[in-house]
């Protein structure tokens, strides 16, 4: 069989080739490029990528533990879309190649907003609103009715991020309140971002109708982020502004 190229499609092919082979080239000549964040960013940037990253890995013991829980219930989705065992250790292979997307869904659990499994349904910490769900097994993972005490989870982006935010300020207390604000309002551009990134990934259409909106939507995670972890920064930024005061309030006092 002789394959065919569009001919539409020749230069762009040969664009995308150059580039790369350009790319390529210049690091192997060059080296990757060193990038040095200004002192305003270096700290906040380095803040907010341990707490995405402290998120990201409790999402993953999350999803795993829920799985584990409703196991019985991953094994019957399973064993609808599967007869043989080989056809089943083949569907639990595709599970595990999906886990990537199941640790995006207990990220957005983490920080509220939860996940959409369909038009007008949702699954979060607080609202538990599920029609019929696609034969995946780890959809088996949410849960089927509002856990109790789920808000809890809550807690745990605010004291991942009360715990960096510390180690932050304590690195930067001695400079000037400018360089603790740029700092902060860095890691919480990273935090958001890399909140958007994950559902923008893990988000999107499976099947027509109502299953064109599953997974987590981009704007209840800024919202969830906003809820969560900004409101921490915030009072670093209160207290750190009161600290000064009261430290600059004892220097007048002490020389009038």
């Amino acid at each position: 069989e002789v394959i065919g190229i569009s001919p539409i499609a020749t230069p762009l092919i040969v664009l995308v080739v150059s580039i790369m082979a350009t790319f390529f080239g210049a690091l192997k000549v060059y080296g990757w490029p060193r990038i040095a964040l200004a002192e305003s960013l270096r700290f906040g940037v380095r803040v907010g990528l341990m707490i995405s990253s402290a998120l990201i890995a409790t999402a993953l013991v999350l999803v795993v533990m829920r799985l584990g829980l409703n196991l019985a219930n991953a094994n019957e989705v399973v064993a609808s879309v599967a007869d043989t065992n080989g056809e089943k250790i083949l569907t639990w292979l595709l599970a595990i190649g999906y886990l990537p997307i199941a640790v995006t869904w207990g990220f957005a659990w983490l920080l509220g907003p939860g996940v959409a499994t369909g038009v007008d349904t949702a699954a979060s910490f607080a609202v538990i609103d599920q029609a019929a769900l696609p034969a995946m097994p780890w959809l088996a993972a949410l849960p089927e009715t509002t856990p109790q005490n789920g808000w809890y989870l809550l807690l745990v982006p605010i004291a991942i991020t009360s715990l960096f935010s510390f180690l932050m300020w304590w690195s930067l207390h001695l400079n000037s309140f400018r360089l603790m604000f740029t700092n902060t309002l860095a890691a919480l551009s990273v935090v958001t971002l890399v909140s958007v990134l994950l559902s923008l990934i893990g988000g999107g259409s499976i099947g027509p109708g109502r299953l064109t909106v599953f997974g987590p939507q981009w704007l209840p995670m800024i919202g969830g982020v906003f809820v969560t972890i900004a409101p921490v920064f915030a009072l670093l930024l209160v207290l750190d502004l009161l600290r000064r005061w009261i430290k600059g309030r004892k220097v007048r006092v002490k020389n009038a």
